[in-house]
């Protein structure tokens, strides 16, 4: 979660000088691409990182990143754009 407030963080300036909301998906694939990154550098370094061991991202969680994210920055209220979660009633 610290990485993706980081990165989320890094749009929040664009977002308010345009008002155009950013992409939690989008997010998430940067955080990917960084994650694959650090498991090469271990590999390299002979270290084996697994899934399973929890440095993934699962599609599931994005639209509740996104809302934890938001309810710990209410001054970035807009920076996502938020769509009705499936089974949240």
């Amino acid at each position: 979660m610290r990485d993706l407030y980081a990165i989320a963080a890094g749009f929040v300036r664009d977002w308010k000088a345009s008002g155009i909301p950013v992409s939690i998906d989008y997010i998430f694939h940067i955080e990917r691409h960084r994650i694959k990154l650090v498991r090469s550098r271990a590999q390299r370094m002979g270290v084996r990182i697994l899934k399973h061991y929890g440095y993934s991202l699962n599609n599931t969680y994005t639209p509740y990143v996104a809302r934890r994210i938001l309810q710990n920055k209410t001054e970035w209220q807009g920076l996502f754009e938020l769509r009705e979660v499936k089974g949240d009633n």
